[in-house]
């Protein structure tokens, strides 16, 4: 079981240009937990933080949250910001990164890292080292934090909207361990309307014209009993 937490809150705000932090850490998240559930039930926990007015306090909420429900992993899914050099955006691409606090969060962080980075095509700025991130070093057990992408860079931020689906995907096949086979929303097969049985043939025909003539097609079929 994982438990995947939702970047700050509605109260508590985070990054914020193009895109906005808080928002599309809660879009990603719920998707997230959408296709694990389909590809197995109970496969994930998620929560977002509602109730603190102060960055302290978000913070430390959801760590309790994580440590009073821990389990397999902890996430905690994020979206980056930089100064660039006093601008506040760039075109250009910055990239993804995952960062980890513990020997068991390097080898988790990498492996989340590798997936995301190929099925996005974002900039890999690698699996990070983090000793001072309080969801890091504070949550019990293995842990680690994803930025996503950089919400004041265009060209990230182009990249993750038309890759979102992939990267919900590929972040639910990771939580999950299992392959996602979209399920197709056509049914194959047909639905038949049976509205009467004869024991005789020539009824059966009767009843078959009767219908014929009022536009309704049908078929005779023999079945023994």
């Amino acid at each position: 079981m994982v438990i995947l937490s939702k970047a700050h809150s509605k109260k508590v705000q985070g990054a914020s240009k193009f895109i906005n932090e808080v928002d599309e850490s809660i879009r990603v998240v719920n998707r997230v937990e959408q296709i694990c559930n389909e590809i197995k039930k109970n496969s994930i926990i998620t929560y977002q933080e509602t109730t603190a007015t102060n960055k302290k306090d978000n913070l430390n909420n959801i760590i309790k949250f994580h440590n009073i429900n821990s389990k397999d992993l902890n996430i905690s899914l994020h979206f980056n910001s930089a100064d660039f050099n006093g601008k506040g955006y760039t075109n250009e691409s910055v990239g993804i990164e995952t960062l980890y606090c513990s020997e068991n969060g390097k080898k988790v962080a990498e492996k989340y890292q590798e997936k995301l980075v190929k099925v996005s095509g974002l900039k890999n700025r690698g699996a990070k080292k983090f000793t001072n991130l309080g969801f890091l070093n504070k949550t019990t057990g293995t842990s680690i934090l994803i930025e996503l992408c950089f919400v004041n860079s265009k060209k990230d931020v182009e990249i993750y909207q038309n890759k979102f689906e992939d990267i919900c995907i590929a972040l639910a096949e990771l939580i999950t361990g299992e392959k996602y086979i979209k399920k197709s929303n056509v049914e194959k097969g047909i639905y038949q309307v049976v509205t009467q049985s004869f024991s005789i043939k020539e009824n059966a025909v009767k009843y078959q014209k009767e219908l014929k003539k009022k536009g309704i097609q049908s078929f005779l079929q023999y079945k023994e009993v």
